[in-house]
């Protein structure tokens, strides 16, 4: 990847192991940026409550001079009687925002619900964003023989692809630490064909000007191998055009910049838990390629 460095209005690389190595590194010129929150866990627990309510803080007192205009929530937003008071809390940012489903969600029954607590925001996006999609509503499951309520969503700001995909199991709650791991779904409007599809509509985009938005982490350890396998296929085709997946989930950071699955992977740290992160993402352009400089923001709770 290329980490920037702005410097009197001007870029200049720090790091050129990148995947965008065909790129003619011109009129570089940043554009907006992006604030990543995962796992803020609203349950009815008044820390979390708070620890949410300081990273908006932030985001919003910051937002004109970082020129934040996302904020993705990374999945493990609420549940319970916490689902409807994170979108209250949320509704707070002065910055668009994209609610991504996790897996907390659904073993606390509100795999459903998700969708018509958020479905206000959901109609914003479509509304006001760029060849917004979205495979939402009831699909057969033939995996579990049920329905299943997936929120896959993309859409583009300013050159930039937002592919938010939804990994999470579907398994019963008693299955206990496997329904922890990501699922390819692979089956009619499952999240593998929604992939496939999103796939198809970039090969003429930007090189590096995609994102994949998640709450599980693409990457070994959170898929199995096989599993893997299947997502670096699905992808290798389109490499160049993609950056790297942001996502959650682990509640620790992680920077793993192989390319060997076509992607490099950010996990960002839990809003719930020890400090109060949010990844930023400086999003820079020129007329080849999309560029993205990063930095963490941490900060101890108050009432720590």
């Amino acid at each position: 990847m290329f980490w920037l460095l702005a410097c009197n209005g001007g870029t200049e690389p720090k790091n050129t192991d990148t995947a965008v190595d065909t790129a003619v590194v011109d009129e570089m010129a940043f554009v907006f940026s992006i604030a990543v929150l995962a796992d803020p866990h609203i349950s009815g627990n008044a820390e979390h409550t708070g620890r949410l309510q300081e990273a908006i803080a932030w985001i919003n007192e910051h937002r004109e001079s970082r020129q934040i205009e996302l904020v993705p929530v990374l999945g493990d937003v609420g549940w319970g009687v916490g689902l409807s008071e994170s979108k209250t809390l949320l509704d707070g940012l002065q910055v668009p925002y994209i609610p991504i489903i996790g897996d907390n969600e659904i073993q606390y029954g509100d795999e459903e619900n998700f969708t018509t607590v958020y479905n206000d925001q959901f109609e914003w996006l479509s509304e006001n964003t760029e060849a917004w999609t979205f495979g939402g509503g009831a699909v057969w499951n033939p995996e579990e023989a049920k329905d299943s309520f997936f929120t896959n969503m993309a859409f583009t700001h300013k050159g930039v692809r937002l592919i938010a995909l939804d990994w999470a199991s579907r398994l019963p709650s008693s299955e206990g630490i496997w329904t922890e791991f990501g699922y390819i779904h692979d089956f009619e409007g499952g999240t593998k064909a929604f992939l496939e599809s999103e796939l198809s509509m970039i090969s003429g985009s930007k090189e590096g000007s995609t994102l994949f938005l998640t709450h599980i982490p693409m990457m070994i350890g959170s898929f199995d191998a096989e599993k893997m396998d299947v997502i670096s296929t699905t992808v290798e085709a389109y490499t160049d055009r993609i950056y790297a997946n942001f996502a959650g989930h682990m509640h620790v950071n992680v920077e793993d910049d192989s390319r060997d699955r076509g992607y490099e992977v950010y996990v960002t740290n839990a809003v719930w838990d020890d400090v109060i992160t949010i990844r930023m993402l400086d999003v820079y352009q020129n007329s080849n390629a999309v560029y993205f400089e990063q930095e963490l923001i941490e900060f101890p709770w108050s009432g720590e």
